[in-house]
C-alpha cells in the first residue's frame, strides 16, 4: 500500500513539474515574440547604457509597462533581475 501511495505521489509530482515546465516554455516563447516585435523600434531610442542591449532600467514594473516594456523572463532577459517576481512564476513586469 505504501508503494502505491509513493508511486501516486511521484506521478502527481511529475505532472506538476511538467505543467510548470510547459508554462515556462510558453512564457519564454511569448517573451521572445514580444522582444522580436519591439526590437525594430526601441533599440536606437535609449540613452546611457544602450550598448548593452537591454531595455532602460525603470524604478518599478509599472513604469516599465507604462513605457511599453515588460514581460521579462528569468534566464532569458537580463532585465528580470532588476525587478521583484512577486508570484515566483519566472516572469516579471507582466502586461
Amino acid at each position: 500500500m505504501e508503494t502505491a501511495v509513493a508511486e501516486a505521489l511521484a506521478a502527481q509530482q511529475a505532472e506538476s513539474e511538467l505543467a510548470q515546465a510547459t508554462a515556462v516554455e510558453e512564457a519564454v516563447a511569448a517573451a521572445l515574440a514580444s522582444a522580436g516585435s519591439r526590437s525594430g523600434s526601441s533599440g536606437a531610442g535609449s540613452s546611457g547604457s544602450g550598448s548593452s542591449g537591454t531595455d532602460p532600467h525603470f524604478g518599478t514594473c509599472g513604469e516599465a509597462n507604462a513605457n511599453g516594456y515588460g514581460d521579462y523572463v528569468s534566464g532569458v532577459d537580463p532585465e528580470y533581475d532588476w525587478y521583484t517576481d512577486r508570484d515566483s512564476d519566472g516572469i516579471v513586469c507582466e502586461r
